[in-house]
């Protein structure tokens, strides 16, 4: 069995504004590898 490699760290950025198209802003809670490079997104 193989081991992991590498542990990434997580960055985390709270209650970040997102401004929809009617005006209203949402909030959102950001998780993200602490690491250079594209990662895929849901």
């Amino acid at each position: 069995m193989n081991e992991p490699t590498g542990v990434l760290g997580i960055v985390t950025e709270r209650d970040v504004a997102v401004p929809m198209r009617d005006g209203v802003t949402l909030r959102a809670n950001v998780f993200r590898p602490d690491a250079p490079g594209r990662f895929p997104a849901l």
